[in-house]
């Protein structure tokens, strides 16, 4: 009983201490978001975070931070889920919290960002696809009917150029009692 009560008091500890190191990892980056925030807005953009990560001490307390500020776009794509241009708080601290740690979390987060995109510009070009496709329909279908008529025409004006050269053949040899033959 009393290992069983001591790997749970430790296991309380290290969840304890966890709990603690998330506490003041999001106070840090509480203040790194006001820092960065130059305009008070309340929100960062892409060129603040560039300005802000220009020093390379600030680089080097991201990488303490457990990220990786080397690609600054690609890290803000990352933090900015909804795609304003601009990152809230409470984005910055999702981000950073979902990307922290080793290149593994900031790749699949990477691949998430991409797939969305991906999955956003098939869509577009799915709905532009069926436009076009139905667009090429009715005109296939208003050819169609063009060439069917025209055919109609076409037989018609056949018919009648074959009964009119018909009857003009008929004509001569009916008409002048000639045979065609001359008298000998």
């Amino acid at each position: 009983d009393n290992a069983v009560e001591t790997a749970r008091c430790q296991r309380d500890f290290l969840v304890q201490k966890e709990s603690e190191l998330k506490e003041k990892y999001i106070m840090e980056l509480r203040a790194l978001f006001c820092e960065m925030d130059q305009d008070n807005s309340g929100t960062i953009t892409l060129k603040e975070i560039q300005e802000y990560l220009r020093d390379p001490r600030v680089t080097s307390y991201f990488g303490a931070l457990g990220l990786d500020a080397s690609h600054t776009e690609r890290l803000f794509d990352l933090i900015d889920d909804d795609g304003s241009g601009d990152v809230s708080v409470d984005e910055f601290l999702d981000g950073c919290l979902r990307l922290k740690g080793s290149a593994r979390g900031v790749d699949l987060a990477l691949q998430g960002y991409q797939l969305k995109w991906i999955i956003h510009r098939f869509e577009k070009y799915m709905l532009y696809t069926e436009e076009q496709f139905g667009k090429l329909q009715e005109t296939f279908a208003r050819v169609s009917h063009m060439i069917i008529k025209n055919s109609e025409k076409l037989h018609t004006s056949r018919i009648s150029a074959l009964q009119s050269l018909s009857a003009e053949r008929r004509e001569p040899m009916q008409g002048g009692g000639r045979s065609g033959y001359s008298a000998v």
